[in-house]
């Protein structure tokens, strides 16, 4: 077990990639995903993240994003300890870190990574879906509630802004973790395949009520990283004029599906997707370990 090297990220991208495969039917990673992650502002290569090395191959990592964990460990080499080792690594990390919660995934796929979990003290919170919307070419959102008007983000201008709509808007959800303004950045707005001019905002008065931030995931997928919207203009059809809006454009630039992730204790979110006509692709299941 070492910190990986740079030199390593294409075979660990390969590895993260593979399991997926295994574990939800399909591939939701990158190596420029990797590569984001790395280059984050309050990510450290040498010591958030390791890499298990047999022999020249990495057969296992693991990465500190945050509060969450993300460890992968190759199938040829599963059962033999590895992920045993790289979930212990991650959890002294995150004391180190200061961390009082620690997250760790378990794709609808993967029995034997949910039953290591439990056994280990984790405890299931929730389940998170990936949900899709096959998307025409030709549609046209409704307009926005009135007062209201929507407009593509400007990064530089929007970004203090939205950090704020995102804070105030997932303050109350039972999986809310509050982040820094440096991890807000990072982890929405700066991503390789961020697409600046299919995001939009919701303003009211010149003031940003709303957001609605969208990436290219290749092979047409567009999908929706972050939805939001201020508690203080929920429920006039924000949201829905927002994940419209955003859907209408990126069938228009080309598109044909549009996805995104919600949580299963999130209800009004999910009645919401629901209305738009979107229907769930895969899950993974949340688990927590309090240190």
């Amino acid at each position: 077990m070492r910190p990986p090297a740079e030199a390593d990220a294409e075979a660990i991208a390969k590895l993260v990639i593979a399991r997926d495969i295994a574990d939800i039917g399909e591939p939701d990673y990158t190596l420029a995903d990797l590569r984001d992650e790395w280059t984050a502002a309050e990510f450290d290569l040498a010591t958030d993240a390791v890499v298990v090395e047999e022999h020249s191959r990495i057969r296992g990592y693991a990465a500190l994003r945050g509060h969450e964990a993300l460890i992968a460990v190759d199938e040829e080499r599963r059962g033999e300890g590895i992920g045993t080792a790289l979930r212990g690594w991650a959890e002294s990390r995150a004391r180190e870190k200061g961390l009082t919660t620690l997250h760790q995934y378990a794709g609808d796929r993967n029995t034997a990574a949910r039953e290591h979990l439990t056994a280990a003290g984790y405890e299931r919170e929730r389940s998170y879906w990936r949900m899709e919307l096959e998307l025409e070419g030709d549609e046209t959102p409704p307009p926005p509630p009135k007062g209201y008007a929507l407009r593509p983000v400007d990064l530089q201008a929007d970004a203090g802004d939205l950090y704020i709509v995102n804070e105030a808007a997932f303050s109350g959800n039972a999986d809310y973790e509050p982040e820094s303004k440096a991890h807000f950045g990072d982890e929405h707005l700066r991503g390789h395949n961020l697409r600046p001019e299919l995001s939009i905002v919701a303003t009211r008065e010149h003031r940003i009520a709303g957001f609605a931030v969208v990436r290219d995931h290749g092979n047409r997928v567009a999908y929706v990283d972050l939805l939001a919207v201020h508690p203080d203009h929920a429920g006039r059809g924000l949201g829905s004029a927002l994940l419209r809006g955003a859907f209408a454009g990126a069938a228009r630039a080309g598109f044909r599906s549009g996805r995104l992730g919600v949580a299963s204790d999130n209800p009004n979110a999910i009645r919401l997707y629901a209305r738009t006509g979107m229907t769930q692709r895969w899950r993974v299941d949340s688990y927590a370990l309090h240190l």
